[in-house]
């Protein structure tokens, strides 16, 4: 049975999920790369004091 406990996140992933929050990706996209649940990258944003974009605010940012 897999585990419920979610998994610590190492040095390197914090810093990864930072620099992506400054560069305006979304918390799907986040996810999806550091291979992590949407609720845990946000988790962890807020607990950083990291402000994400929702999807809808990316495309307005990108120009779409």
């Amino acid at each position: 049975m897999k585990s419920l406990r979610p998994r610590e996140w190492s040095k390197q992933e914090a810093q990864r999920l930072t620099a992506l929050a400054r560069q305006k990706t979304c918390a799907g996209d986040i996810a999806r790369e550091l291979d992590r649940h949407v609720t845990s990258v946000r988790k962890k944003a807020r607990e950083l004091g990291l402000l994400l974009p929702k999807r809808a605010d990316v495309s307005q940012l990108r120009g779409r």
